[in-house]
């Protein structure tokens, strides 16, 4: 089973904060962005929390490989960090500084899937903590005719076979929360 997992380097938040409290973010020369080449940068936390949920497929015993693929100018030290996660291949696609919008981004990341020999499973984080629209992965399921599944909760895996289970999913017959409680588990923020 191939995985390809798709990240995306971001403004670290709370430096972002940071420079505004402190007056040191400044205004770009062309006056309309953030000077923010002074703000540390770092994996978006929603794709991060995408190739974890890839690394516990493996965990969970199915045989996979797991891709994680970048667009951007410099992404070293992002893919560095997707190597230590687990990632068995790190795959930066160079855009240069063109800026580049959503629709753009969904079609690079589908073509480079599909001549890159396809995949079992695209996991993507359910939004950017740049720009937050979210779009990107549905626009990645219609390009590559793939279902997706919005807000998955959980995963089960059985064998070879995995099974996303949506926010609000049954498991054993029980609704999420309270199959949650079950087991001893609390549901986090993001459940709610």
């Amino acid at each position: 089973m191939r995985i390809v997992v798709c990240v995306k380097e971001v403004l670290d938040p709370d430096a972002v904060n940071n420079y505004v409290l402190s007056g040191n973010l400044k205004i770009g020369e062309d006056g309309k962005t953030l000077d923010a080449s002074a703000v540390p940068r770092l994996m978006n936390g929603y794709d991060e929390q995408a190739l974890e949920a890839a690394q516990r497929i493996r965990d969970a015993g199915a045989d996979c490989s797991i891709t994680a693929v970048t667009i951007g100018k410099d992404a070293k030290a992002l893919l560095k960090h997707c190597a230590a996660m687990g990632a068995d291949d790190i795959v930066h696609i160079d855009a240069g500084d063109t800026s580049l919008d959503c629709h753009v981004v969904a079609n690079i990341l589908s073509a480079y899937i599909r001549t890159s020999g396809g995949a079992d499973l695209v996991f993507c984080g359910r939004q950017a903590s740049d720009d937050d629209q979210g779009v990107v992965p549905a626009l990645i399921g219609e390009t590559l005719d793939m279902p997706v599944v919005p807000l998955a909760r959980a995963i089960e895996v059985n064998g070879n076979t995995v099974a996303p289970l949506p926010h609000g999913a049954r498991q054993n017959g029980r609704p999420q929360e309270e199959a949650d409680r079950h087991r001893g588990k609390r549901p986090g923020p993001v459940d709610r």
